[in-house]
């Protein structure tokens, strides 16, 4: 690639001068171009020898593209650099004169200039010319670390019109070099018989643990000590927590288990399944899940021996633990998904974890012999060694695995596309995926993830054109009965759904009628339909697997920023999870397509575990008035206390 791109068409504002103000301009060498932007209308008007013209001059100077740039970098690990470059336009814009897009070049350099590190093209559009810009990319650190990079912005049509902007290394701090993982022991599988007790192993469909859950079952089942999860979504870490609260169950008749997640979708998904199997061997009612009411809640925290909620709910009732009996008589606190410390949950989850934390100390100083014991679940972590110990995790309790340690082998498959438009883009991706489903399913379950609601019915439909034009059949699983199926298509809702359902292919949303989504997931878990499409916001929502994942595109519309972004990582990590079929694959398989430019990154991402850092810095003051509102804070010493029970 050359250090430049070569301009397609080299555009010049002089077919609005006079050619004798043109060539006196062309003798002025003596005057960098940059510096004209500067000049008053009189200065240019002096310069050419022409004061009328300088009125003119001046605009068509301002009219010249110009791009104010500025940055903020983060170490993500010690070899990912995060870059949010703001672009600012600084010209006046006018369709006669640039078009309705404007294209330039966003390249990073090394500091000799003579590696491109980076690059992507970025479209100035004329009815965003006004705003602010935010262009998000990642970039490898070499190593050892250099003093500089220089981003440059280069226009694709106008000469010199290029904006630099240096990003100095001297004071970046690299993430300290982390633990190696724990490494997973060759073990024979426990059967389930371990728990001894029967009414227990009725519990699971299964007959023996997967290897993850083998070995973390002494740690957890057999002693009373705090302990760390990590492991790639997929692995039973759910099971995991369960050895826990059986033995809750088991030793200590009046225990109290509380199970915290920060999504919605994850708290009803758990309640819903927990509350069907451990609802079977305990009384009505001692399964429960918060609503959010204090009221309420309070009732169903006294009356409950397992309580299922979200992070938020947990905060607001436990905040007046003095004075509540139901927080008090908390012996476990499960807390899932911790790698959503880093996001936008993270500040709650912190302080809530922190809390049960502290209340578990006031307890022991009381003597009483009941503590609060802490067992915590989480994706991969780079730093799982710092949060273990914010969790009063011992090293024998830490199981911090590789993302790449999985019960069931995930082989990924990386398809980049250049197109820079995003709807070009999505279009392009139509075929590779009906060819991806074709090559990899093996008439297997299949999940397609997508950015939209729309793309979603629109995939849905290509997908069933594409296999009746060049195979003539359909996607309905081996042993489904074809007229069964039209039956339930014909009941349902959505004309579209109707349609792409009789040939084997189904898609969620969240605007669906009730009915409609539970026919479908019926029908895909029956093995009827083998194809389902879903929006990537509902990936929490579902609670099915695959043998197959598709991910459609790695960015969707954010309409509060007016952009395209990211999934979120922790979103990512959870879609590959669902290719996981225990018992029933000895391999699921992951298809991700993206832009081209995000391709190395994303590798780096899932391939790597992640750092997780604390954001309750940024929400400290709305934490520290609810915690002076209930007294827990009345004192300058009180509020150093509270930091430094905080990761």
């Amino acid at each position: 690639m050359s250090r430049y791109p070569r301009p397609s068409k080299p555009f010049s504002l002089y077919f609005l001068l006079p050619e004798i103000v043109a060539r006196k301009l062309e003798r002025k060498s003596d005057i960098e171009w940059a510096r004209y932007s500067d000049l008053t209308p009189s200065d240019l008007g002096e310069l050419v020898g022409v004061p009328k013209m300088g009125r003119t001059l001046h605009k068509l100077v301002h009219q010249f593209p110009k791009l104010e740039l500025s940055a903020h970098v983060q170490p993500i690990t010690r070899s990912i650099l995060r870059v949010e470059l703001n672009l600012v336009p600084d010209f006046e814009y006018d369709v006669k004169v640039h078009g309705y897009v404007q294209l330039f070049h966003v390249i990073v350099e090394d500091v000799d200039g003579q590696n491109i590190l980076h690059h992507e093209m970025f479209l100035l559009k004329s009815t965003g010319a006004e705003d602010e810009h935010t262009v998000v990319f990642t970039v490898s650190i070499m190593d050892p670390l250099p003093p500089t990079y220089f981003i440059r912005v280069i226009s694709d049509r106008w000469l010199h019109s290029e904006s630099v902007l240096p990003v100095s290394f001297n004071k970046m701090i690299l993430p300290a070099k982390f633990y190696p993982p724990t490494e997973l022991l060759d073990l024979q599988p426990l059967p389930i018989s371990v728990l001894a007790e029967s009414a227990l192993t009725k519990l699971y469909s299964f007959n023996e643990f997967n290897p993850i859950q083998t070995q973390t079952f002494h740690h957890l089942f057999k002693t009373d000590k705090n302990c760390l999860i990590c492991a790639p979504a997929g692995s039973g870490k759910s099971a995991c927590a369960e050895f826990a609260i059986m033995r809750m169950l088991v030793n200590d008749p009046q225990g109290k288990c509380v199970y915290v997640a920060p999504k919605e979708e994850t708290a009803a998904n758990t309640f819903a399944d927990w509350n069907g199997r451990f609802g079977s061997i305990l009384r009505p009612g001692q399964v429960a899940q918060l609503s959010g009411e204090t009221a309420p809640d309070l009732k169903l925290l006294s009356e409950a021996k397992i309580v299922v909620c979200t992070a938020k709910q947990w905060d607001a009732i436990s905040r007046r633990w003095r004075q509540r009996k139901g927080v008090q008589a908390v012996t476990l606190f499960i807390v899932d998904d911790l790698h959503f410390l880093g996001g936008d949950a993270g500040p709650t989850m912190e302080v809530i974890i922190s809390r049960m934390r502290f209340i578990g100390t006031q307890k022991q100083q009381k003597g009483d012999d009941k503590l609060v014991r802490m067992v915590g679940l989480s994706a991969s972590l780079a730093n799982a060694r710092e949060v273990g110990e914010w969790m009063g995790v011992a090293s024998k309790g830490l199981f911090n695995f590789s993302p790449k340690v999985r019960p069931i082998p995930l082989e990924m498959y990386f398809h980049s596309f250049d197109q820079s438009n995003f709807a070009s883009r999505l279009m392009a991706m139509a075929k590779p995926v009906y060819n991806a489903v074709m090559r990899h399913s093996d008439g297997k379950p299949t999940i397609i993830f997508v950015p939209s609601r729309r793309q979603a019915q629109l995939s849905a439909i290509d997908l069933m054109t594409y296999h009746q034009s060049i195979d003539g059949e359909t996607f309905l699983g081996e042993g489904a009965n074809p007229d069964e199926v039209a039956e339930v298509a014909a009941n349902l809702r959505e004309p579209a759904l109707q349609q792409v359902v009789a040939s084997g292919i189904g898609f969620l949303h969240d605007g669906m009628v009730e009915s409609d989504w539970e026919k479908l997931l019926h029908l895909y878990k029956t093995g009827a339909i083998t194809v389902l499409v879903c929006p990537v916001d509902i990936c929490w929502k579902i609670k099915i697997a695959a043998h197959l994942v598709v991910i459609m595109g790695t960015e969707t519309f954010d309409g509060r920023e007016r952009r395209y972004v990211d999934y979120a990582i922790a979103d990512l990590l959870h879609i590959m999870g669902l290719a996981s079929r225990q018992g029933i694959d000895t391999c699921g398989k992951c298809v991700i397509m993206c832009h081209t430019p995000k391709k190395e990154h994303l590798k780096k991402l899932l391939y790597d575990p992640l750092p997780v850092e604390s954001h309750i810095d940024h929400y400290l003051h709305d934490h520290f008035n609810s915690e002076i509102v209930t007294k827990t804070i009345s004192s300058m010493q009180d509020a150093v206390d509270y930091i430094t029970w905080t990761l």
